[in-house]
């Protein structure tokens, strides 16, 4: 039998261990890419880029509060027109059973005859179980 050996990848982050946790966004290197990491819940998720991957984002939404940034890269704009007018179609045209709303979930909403992405913040009050207040974060 052939013995076969493999180069050890290492993950690296670019930002100290114990500073990992307060931050929202950040970059870490996993062998022959990079891991854009975004802290929007635990575990955090990641978009992996190649180490040569230039693009620009635009920022969407920063909520100070939670420390979170919502991005999309501007290369995406076209495809997210696109994807906005489909849902604009099929919102218009399809009508959902209601179910029970929670704060982990995003719903699709429309203002101003405009359709954007959204979650809940907070909870409805015991005496008013018909208002929510949705934050938006395609607006």
């Amino acid at each position: 039998m052939k013995e076969v050996r493999t180069i050890q990848r290492m993950n690296w982050n670019w930002i100290a261990e114990n500073e990992a946790h307060v931050k929202s966004l950040w970059l870490r290197k996993d062998g022959f890419s990079v891991r854009l990491m975004a802290r929007t819940k635990e575990p955090p998720v990641s978009l992996i880029l190649p180490l040569d991957s230039c693009f620009d984002v635009r920022i969407l939404r920063i909520d100070y509060a939670r420390g979170f940034i919502f991005v999309r890269p501007l290369a995406e704009d076209d495809h997210y027109r696109e994807l906005q007018q489909k849902l604009m179609k099929h919102s218009s045209a399809e009508h959902v059973r209601a179910r029970n709303l929670n704060e982990d979930a995003i719903y699709l909403a429309s203002k101003n005859g405009g359709v954007f992405r959204g979650t809940l913040i907070g909870k409805a009050s015991a005496m008013n179980l018909v208002n929510f207040k949705l934050s938006g974060f395609d607006m």
